[in-house]
């Protein structure tokens, strides 16, 4: 799965619908919601230009930085055609 190889981080629990992902104190789940598409969200404080650069080298398929509601975000999918926005701490 692209998290495996993106995150580099272990896979923790893996089933139907449900993805998780976690090394030492950070634990991360990928999931399906009531009826809805997955989508992974990601907040950084790094720069959203090198971590698009980052991903997309790495398969995913993100978009350009754009602002919404004062918030600097890009959104796109990964390999697997999963939903992900990453949003940029003030």
């Amino acid at each position: 799965m692209f998290y495996l190889d993106a995150l580099n981080l272990p896979t923790v629990d893996m089933r139907a619908g449900w993805s998780e992902f976690g090394s030492g104190d950070v634990t991360i789940a990928l999931h399906r919601g009531k009826s809805r598409k997955p989508r992974f969200e990601f907040v950084t404080d790094g720069c959203l230009e090198e971590s698009r650069e980052y991903f997309n080298g790495r398969g995913a398929r993100l978009g350009p930085v754009k602002e919404v509601r004062g918030k600097r975000i890009m959104t796109g999918r990964d390999k697997d055609e999963i939903n992900i926005q990453v949003t940029e701490l003030p």
